[in-house]
Protein backbone atom coordinates (compact mmCIF):
# COMPACT_ATOMS: atom_id res chain seq x y z
CA UNK A 1 0.00 0.00 0.00
CA UNK A 2 1.31 3.41 -0.99
CA UNK A 3 0.25 6.44 1.06
CA UNK A 4 1.03 10.07 0.25
CA UNK A 5 0.57 12.64 2.99
CA UNK A 6 0.39 16.41 2.54
CA UNK A 7 0.97 18.82 5.42
CA UNK A 8 1.66 22.47 6.13
CA UNK A 9 -1.03 24.26 4.17
CA UNK A 10 -0.39 27.72 5.64
CA UNK A 11 3.37 27.34 6.08
CA UNK A 12 6.09 24.69 5.87
CA UNK A 13 4.44 22.74 3.04
CA UNK A 14 5.62 19.14 2.99
CA UNK A 15 4.89 15.76 1.44
CA UNK A 16 5.72 12.28 2.71
CA UNK A 17 5.44 9.00 0.82
CA UNK A 18 5.06 5.71 2.69
CA UNK A 19 5.18 2.32 0.97
CA UNK A 20 4.11 -0.73 3.00
CA UNK A 21 4.79 1.05 6.28
CA UNK A 22 8.25 2.28 5.30
CA UNK A 23 8.92 5.97 4.66
CA UNK A 24 10.33 6.22 1.15
CA UNK A 25 10.67 9.96 0.76
CA UNK A 26 9.92 13.29 2.38
CA UNK A 27 10.08 16.68 0.72
CA UNK A 28 9.66 20.13 2.20
CA UNK A 29 8.74 22.89 -0.22
CA UNK A 30 11.12 25.52 1.19
CA UNK A 31 14.07 23.27 0.31
CA UNK A 32 13.18 23.65 -3.36
CA UNK A 33 11.97 27.26 -3.47
CA UNK A 34 14.50 28.62 -0.94
CA UNK A 35 11.66 30.62 0.65
CA UNK A 36 11.21 30.08 4.36
CA UNK A 37 7.81 29.00 5.68
CA UNK A 38 6.63 28.19 2.16
CA UNK A 39 2.93 27.31 2.05
CA UNK A 40 0.92 26.13 -0.92
CA UNK A 41 1.43 24.59 -3.43
CA UNK A 42 3.21 21.31 -2.74
CA UNK A 43 4.28 20.75 -6.35
CA UNK A 44 8.06 20.55 -5.90
CA UNK A 45 7.80 18.33 -2.82
CA UNK A 46 5.30 16.01 -4.49
CA UNK A 47 7.36 15.74 -7.68
CA UNK A 48 10.47 15.00 -5.64
CA UNK A 49 8.74 12.22 -3.71
CA UNK A 50 7.32 10.67 -6.86
CA UNK A 51 10.64 10.76 -8.71
CA UNK A 52 12.75 9.63 -5.74
CA UNK A 53 10.44 6.71 -4.98
CA UNK A 54 9.93 5.76 -8.62
CA UNK A 55 6.18 5.50 -8.05
CA UNK A 56 3.60 6.46 -10.65
CA UNK A 57 0.44 8.39 -9.85
CA UNK A 58 -1.88 5.46 -10.54
CA UNK A 59 -0.04 3.33 -7.96
CA UNK A 60 -1.01 5.59 -5.02
CA UNK A 61 -3.63 3.96 -2.78
CA UNK A 62 -4.32 6.68 -0.20
CA UNK A 63 -3.83 10.45 -0.16
CA UNK A 64 -4.05 12.14 3.23
CA UNK A 65 -4.11 15.79 4.26
CA UNK A 66 -3.34 17.35 7.62
CA UNK A 67 -5.96 19.95 8.46
CA UNK A 68 -6.27 21.60 11.82
CA UNK A 69 -9.75 22.64 12.95
CA UNK A 70 -8.88 26.32 12.79
CA UNK A 71 -7.67 25.91 9.23
CA UNK A 72 -10.94 24.31 8.13
CA UNK A 73 -12.98 27.02 9.86
CA UNK A 74 -10.85 29.78 8.31
CA UNK A 75 -11.08 28.54 4.72
CA UNK A 76 -14.49 26.86 4.74
CA UNK A 77 -16.37 27.84 1.63
CA UNK A 78 -13.26 29.01 -0.21
CA UNK A 79 -11.49 25.74 -0.99
CA UNK A 80 -13.60 22.96 0.51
Amino acid sequence: MIIVGFGGWEHDANVAMVHDGIVHSIGEEERFTRRRYQGQPHLNSFNFCMNYSGIRLKEIDIVSFFMANDFVAKFEGHYL
